[in-house]
């Protein structure tokens, strides 16, 4: 199983809105971003930045709203999270 490496957890949840956004690294200067509503199919991409341009992007997501939250609390915002994303990171990493 593939330990993953978290660096940011986000969760917005105001008025309607109830979305997700996760930055998992693979490597110091590849990432995947992983986000959607809660509750539906997530979009994931994988980044090739330098850790400048990954904290950036954090940073402005914290500004639109999202919240951080750790690990155990995803798995109660969004149960099915980690199962789904093991199979993104590993064939992620088996591509390169």
């Amino acid at each position: 199983m593939v330990k993953i490496k978290y660096k940011f957890i986000g969760w917005n949840k105001v008025d309607n809105s109830d979305k997700v956004w996760v930055v998992i690294e693979l490597s110091s200067n590849k990432y995947i971003k992983c986000w959607g509503r809660r509750g539906k199919k997530m979009s994931t991409q994988i980044v090739e930045k330098n850790t400048f341009a990954r904290e950036e992007e954090i940073r402005l997501k914290t500004q639109k709203g999202y919240k951080r939250i750790e690990t155990d609390q995803l798995q109660t915002v969004y149960p099915e999270f980690e199962g789904d994303l093991q199979k993104t990171v590993v064939w992620s990493i088996l591509a390169n």
